[in-house]
């Protein structure tokens, strides 16, 4: 992978993050209906497809770069979740404990506070979003993507890491019937990055050879999308999912997973769009300063806090300046999202920042674990 594109997939990983961030904070208790367009076209949602699209394709590159087996794999995956989401269990706790004291209203249905420790170990364990369950810890309704994220990490796992067909084939459909229907729905959403890459790795440099083309392709999706949000397309695919839904499955619950018909067309046409970005950036003349370049870099390595902390950031500000005034006006909600931003940022410093020393102890523990079914094999086998 190059620098440019390396560059621009950071650059769309930071603006996706945001874009979420943004999509909660045009909620009326908020900020009226500022930003209102943001919610209403349900952008927030469709930024969290496009960050399922890109960790299919971040991670088939990564395996395809350094392959290391499934321990090592595994232990960068979960040092990647649990660098953030273990002290995040606590900051949230921290600030909706703090925040219900200061302003309760302004926490009204917005947190899942019974049977809290039970909660936050089946976060922990990303089981929130198993089978039709969906369990929220507190204010943090952001996780819940992590309940899908972990068990596509570990599909593909299995599938590029286990030699044998039939153990590899096993194993997948165990963990498929495991996870259920729900998290399935969305899972070719996430392949859809691999298939991507795996294009990009067989064509090469043949991807640059036709500059209309390549440019066609970058842009055209972005054109459908704008179309499809602002038609009535976008309802009627939402409409068409609540109905098949419904009638196949009754009264199950499948909450996130309910615009599956909309989450998938915005991932193909982000996809398309992925596909043409290496040969459109060879032909388009740009450079980024070094400064500018750095910014980016090190915005987009908070990504992932940004995305988990952001909400119970926003209540505990939004909370904390109902004391002085009902009613904020722009500027002061202005500085309360930047204010938001910076506290994510900062606390990413001592999170994704510093990954490794949990990849170690996970990879020790993973090891531990398999040395110790591999002896208990072999005693029975005696």
């Amino acid at each position: 992978m190059n620098h440019r594109l390396s560059l621009s997939l950071d650059f769309i990983r930071l603006a996706a993050a945001l874009l979420v961030l943004l999509h909660h904070f045009s909620y009326e208790r908020f900020t009226g209906n500022f930003l209102s367009f943001i919610r209403q076209l349900e952008l927030g949602h469709d930024a969290v497809v496009i960050f399922f699209v890109l960790s299919g394709y971040v991670i088939c590159h990564a395996v395809s770069r350094t392959n290391k087996g499934f321990l090592d794999y595994m232990s960068r995956r979960l040092a990647r979740l649990y660098s953030v989401l273990l002290p995040a269990i606590f900051i949230v706790l921290f600030l909706d404990v703090l925040g219900t004291a200061v302003a309760h209203q302004v926490y009204d249905g917005k947190i899942a506070n019974s049977h809290i420790l039970m909660r936050g170990i089946i976060n922990l364990l990303f089981l929130q979003e198993w089978q039709f369950f969906s369990i929220r810890f507190s204010s943090d309704g952001p996780l819940w993507s992590l309940g899908y994220e972990f068990w596509y990490y570990c599909i593909f796992g299995v599938f590029w890491f286990i030699d044998k067909p039939l153990y590899r084939y096993l194993l997948i459909c165990t963990l498929a019937f495991f996870i259920g229907l729900k998290i399935l729905l969305l899972m070719p959403i996430w392949w859809l990055g691999v298939v991507v890459y795996n294009q990009h790795k067989k064509q090469g440099s043949t991807l640059y050879s036709r500059r209309a083309v390549s440019l066609i392709g970058l842009v055209t999706p972005f054109i459908i999308y704008m179309m499809y949000k602002t038609s009535h397309l976008s309802q009627l695919s939402s409409d068409v999912s609540g109905f098949l839904l419904t009638y196949f499955f009754s009264d199950l619950n499948f909450n996130n997973s309910g615009l599956f018909i909309n989450d998938i067309f915005v991932a193909l046409l982000f996809a398309v769009s992925l596909y043409f970005l290496p040969a459109g950036l060879s032909h388009i003349n740009f450079s980024v300063g070094r400064r500018v370049n750095a910014f980016i870099r090190k915005a987009a390595g908070a990504t992932l806090t940004i995305y988990i902390l952001h909400f119970p950031f926003l209540l505990f500000t939004y909370a904390s300046l109902s004391q002085f005034s009902a009613v904020t006006p722009l500027w002061l909600d202005s500085v309360a999202l930047v204010l938001v931003i910076l506290c994510c940022y900062f606390i990413s410093l001592f999170t994704e920042a510093k990954k490794q020393p949990y990849q170690i102890h996970i990879f020790a523990i993973l090891d531990f674990a398999k040395c110790s079914l591999v002896r208990s094999a072999n005693k029975r086998l005696r």
